[in-house]
């Protein structure tokens, strides 16, 4: 009985190709979803750079009304240059004072591409009304991008940035 033995020559052409084929698949699957990541991460750094004013606006609002919420956000949109607040990512952040139509509104607009000039907002209510003179109550928060679901599942007002983010690149509760 004579037995050939077989010499491993490594992989065929066709073999190679389908391996090449399926690594082509998954990377123009993988690369644009990477990329919205990425920038979903930059855009949650304005929020946080949004929770001091915030607070601010929260806490001058309770303790003064109308004067207070004027006084704090004065202080806040001093800083940086007239910005607010900015960062690498976030080329402001700033407050509407009671001479504005939406008093104590948060206006983060960022400066990196895909969303450069682009905004997000925060909305400040009590009782689910807009902050007026003279409203008692806890200062709740809701945030728009070019969409509000999540505001409207809420029943809080809300105020639709005049450049929204794509509701699709916008952090969950901002939706």
């Amino acid at each position: 009985m004579v037995m050939h033995a077989r010499i491993s020559q490594g992989f065929t052409l066709i073999e190679l190709m389908i391996v090449v084929a399926i690594v082509g698949i998954l990377t123009s699957v993988a690369l644009p979803q990477y990329q919205s990541y990425t920038v979903r991460t930059k855009l949650v750094e304005g929020l946080s750079l949004a929770a001091p004013a915030q607070e601010g606006v929260s806490e001058g609002f309770t303790a003064s009304d109308v004067s207070g919420l004027n006084a704090a956000a004065a202080a806040w949109n001093g800083q940086s240059g007239g910005n607010g607040a900015s960062s690498k990512y976030v080329a402001s952040v700033l407050i509407t004072d009671f001479n504005g139509a939406s008093p104590g509104l948060i206006t983060i607009t960022y400066g990196f591409p895909p969303v450069a000039g682009l905004e997000l907002t925060l909305t400040p209510s009590v009782d689910g009304k807009a902050l007026s003179a003279g409203a008692i109550g806890t200062v709740q928060w809701s945030c728009a991008s070019s969409s509000s679901n999540m505001a409207a599942a809420q029943s809080l007002p809300v105020t639709v940035p005049g450049k929204p983010v794509p509701a699709g690149f916008a952090p969950a509760d901002c939706r």
